[in-house]
């Protein structure tokens, strides 16, 4: 079955919309909390800090956006840093769902 250059312009269009979809809450994946009794009190401290932060831009209401994904991300390369790769995944996976162009989210998902 061929398709007309009317089919083709709606196959087009549709797949277009379907990319153009902005990233939704409902996508976001929950977050674990990671045991941080055996890190150092520095380190728990500023990984509370970094998860309150983002805890907070939730509370408020902050768009769902590549800000509210560099938040994410943020947070993500925290646990990363500090080898906690089971938060970090969830965490750069939400990063990447908001920011899809944020190449360092990609990358730390490839190097997870």
């Amino acid at each position: 079955m061929r398709k007309t250059g009317l089919a083709r312009w709606m196959t087009g269009a549709l797949l277009g919309l379907a990319l153009a979809v902005p990233a939704r809450a409902d996508r976001l994946l929950s977050l674990p909390r990671p045991e941080l009794g055996l890190v150092e009190p520095a380190v728990r401290q500023q990984l509370v800090e970094q998860r309150a932060a983002l805890a907070g831009l939730i509370a408020a209401g902050a768009p769902v956006d590549a800000d509210l994904g560099g938040a994410y991300g943020a947070l993500g390369q925290a646990y990363f840093a500090y080898d906690l790769m089971a938060a970090a995944e969830p965490c750069l996976l939400n990063a990447r769902t908001l920011d899809p162009e944020g190449f360092s989210w990609h990358y730390l998902l490839g190097a997870l």
